[in-house]
């Protein structure tokens, strides 16, 4: 059940804001249009945000967050396959707002609270696994007023991320008798979400209690061209990356028959994470994988100061500092970049030319991002379970594109990249990464 939290002065607000919509615009105003789409919406498959059909908005004049002084609700505005919606509203000439948007399903399981930001899951204890009316979409948005009419675009995200589990061996399983019908997965992930800073809060043990296991279109998911039956889904609640304990718990439809752990599993907002094998039929056998939902870094705040966007662009990346392993888990990496020293959570390296050997070092885990980047030499030293992203890269020859220095597992992505400026395939860039890695393509 949907349920909204406003102040009784806000509430007055609203309503004399509402009883000037019919009237014309002030000199002292403009009209400012809002372009809002969700991301991912389409289909029926799980992710897809087709069940978010419902978009709430609130205004603030920036600073001042005590009460919006906008705050409506649009029903229905992302119907089926319609990915985005359009609305007007009038603001002050000059002035600088903020506006919140969240977008979710017509019966969701949240309340959302203007008068301080927030999301909440409304009652953590009736969480069911497979439940895609758990998605939903934000974004935190800056309009600076012109004198004129203006239009801003907006990209909504998730603030979550999606937890798979698949099996290989239903065959096998169903041979010794074991049917699943049910899954339930318990994991400690936040109930808040603060949609001005994008931080989470109030975290706890959730239960995604028992429920029908995927079917349809959600079937079956494939993971390096291996197909697995699909188990379970569930949207976790996250900062930008942590690694969490799942328990994981099938049923035969009459009994609970097999609970398994599955320790320090990575989860990233905006990200997949996919634990896969043999599952019915092995305590052991099973991989973890965090597959990227779509080409964009996680839409969270990066907290470095000196550069909030955690993206390097048109840049030459000379070399880097290593990071020290007892580095905290905020996952900081110090890059020299044009000759200064600046700090990321997490990397974005765009349009620039890397010749540096090696061009990235840490010990630590973290994500980093290329696109349209030039790269010779030794192209990444890698961390411990760091996650590579290449777009639009060219390598020259002899590029070493991932070297491990720890001999742990790495994940390593291309998409769209060029040997020597020629077209090349995933196989002939695969060939390039030297380290024991898991080489995914999108």
């Amino acid at each position: 059940m949907k349920k909204l939290i406003l102040s009784a002065a806000a509430f007055t607000m609203l309503l004399a804001s509402c009883s000037k919509d019919e009237a014309a615009v002030t000199s002292n105003e403009a009209l400012v249009t809002f372009n809002v789409a969700a991301a991912d919406m389409g289909t029926r498959a799980y992710g897809d945000g087709v069940t978010a059909h419902d978009l709430e908005y609130a205004i603030y004049e920036k600073g001042s967050y005590a009460q919006p002084l906008i705050a409506k609700e649009l029903q229905g505005v992302f119907p089926g396959d319609v990915k985005q919606t359009a609305f007007t509203e009038k603001l002050v000439k000059g002035k600088t707002y903020i506006a919140l948007f969240w977008a979710d399903a017509e019966v969701d399981p949240y309340t959302v609270d203007w008068n301080n930001q927030t999301v909440k899951i409304t009652d953590p204890a009736a969480l069911e696994s497979q439940d895609e009316n758990l998605d939903a979409f934000f974004k935190a948005h800056e309009i600076v007023v012109g004198q004129d009419a203006q239009t801003e675009t907006i990209e909504l995200r998730r603030p979550f991320a999606q937890l798979n589990v698949g099996t290989a061996d239903t065959a096998d399983a169903a041979t010794a008798g074991l049917v699943v019908e049910q899954t339930e997965v318990a994991v400690r992930a936040y109930t808040t979400l603060n949609l001005l800073n994008g931080e989470v809060a109030d975290a706890m043990m959730l239960t995604y209690k028992m429920a029908n296991i995927p079917s349809g279109e959600n079937e079956t998911f494939t993971v390096n061209g291996k197909v697995y039956d699909h188990l379970s889904m569930n949207y976790l609640l996250v900062n930008a990356k942590e690694l969490v304990d799942v328990t994981f718990t099938v049923n035969d439809g009459t009994q609970n028959i097999n609970t398994s752990t599955f320790a320090k599993v990575p989860v990233e907002r905006n990200f997949k994470t996919f634990i896969i094998g043999n599952l019915l039929t092995s305590d052991v056998n099973f991989d973890v994988i965090l597959l990227p939902d779509y080409w964009k870094t996680p839409d969270y705040i990066w907290p470095d100061p000196q550069n909030p966007s955690g993206s390097i662009d048109g840049a030459v990346v000379t070399t880097t500092v290593k990071v020290d392993a007892n580095t905290p888990l905020s996952e900081v990496v110090t890059i020299i970049v044009d000759g200064q020293s600046q700090r990321f959570e997490g990397v974005s390296i765009k349009n620039s030319t890397v010749t540096a050997s090696p061009a990235i070092e840490s010990e630590v885990a973290t994500t980093f991002y290329f696109e349209n980047v030039i790269l010779e030499g030794n192209g990444v030293d890698a961390p411990v379970n760091g996650t590579y992203f290449f777009k639009g890269c060219d390598f020259k020859s002899g590029t070493t594109i991932v070297t491990s220095t720890t001999g742990q597992v790495l994940f390593y992505y291309p998409i769209d990249c060029t040997i020597d400026g020629q077209p090349a395939t995933f196989a002939e860039l695969s060939a390039m990464c030297n380290c024991p890695a898991t080489i995914a393509q999108w």
